[in-house]
């Protein structure tokens, strides 16, 4: 996406830890160009870096992030209550926040972008990668000793185990098959054990589809 930033209506989230250091996520208002306004949680800054931050000079100048769509937390009972009125923020609530710096009144929309941090970086006119891979470590740290942002990885772990599961019971299944001419009773365990698994798998994909936004 490209747009200015509306530093003004900054919202600091926390406490939250990074690599084991305190600190908040800052999540800022990006006015785009057809109008239309997001949010773009800018990533991580540490607490001993926030007056660096918060003393940070804001241009006009037209940014390009790059970043993941995400949905709101889901708020835990040991989480406090968010109160706008004091700027207190400490889960994210994308409709409130959305409403909080202007609503739909100011075409703001309840959107959330999560902005990556170590992607290739992108030609301004074509939006093209280049060869040039930014985002190190290095660089990391520096971004947080003089309190800029440092978003999320671009590395996306994906923990998916239903599919070792499925080989393995498959595996079992098949096993159990060989056996079924001389042994129907294990057959029946093993089409029966196959036809539980692929429930329970069901059950919880639906599970997964109702999660609240």
């Amino acid at each position: 996406m490209s747009g200015k930033w509306d530093y003004d209506h900054t919202i600091i989230v926390g406490p939250r830890t990074r690599d084991g250091t305190a600190g908040y996520h800052v999540i800022t208002p990006l006015v785009r160009s057809n109008g239309t306004t997001v949010l773009v949680d800018r990533g991580f800054v540490s607490k001993d870096a926030m007056e660096k931050f918060s003393k940070a000079t804001s241009t006009d100048e037209e940014v390009f992030v790059q970043g993941m769509l995400r949905v709101s937390q889901v708020r835990n009972s040991f989480t406090p209550d968010n109160h706008p009125e004091k700027s207190e923020w400490y889960w994210i609530d994308i409709d409130a926040m959305a409403e909080h710096v202007g609503g739909e009144k100011s075409n703001v929309q309840p959107v959330l972008v999560e902005e990556i941090f170590g992607t290739r970086s992108l030609d301004k006119r074509s939006f093209v990668t280049d060869s040039r891979v930014e985002g190190h470590a290095g660089e990391a740290a520096a971004r947080l000793k003089e309190g800029i942002p440092v978003g999320k990885s671009p590395v996306v772990e994906m923990r998916n185990s239903h599919m070792s599961y499925v080989v393995t019971w498959q595996v079992h299944a098949f096993s159990l098959f060989r056996l079924s001419n001389h042994h129907s009773p294990r057959y029946s365990l093993s089409a029966f054990t196959t036809f539980m698994f692929l429930r329970l798998l069901t059950r919880q994909r639906r599970a997964h589809a109702r999660m609240p936004r």
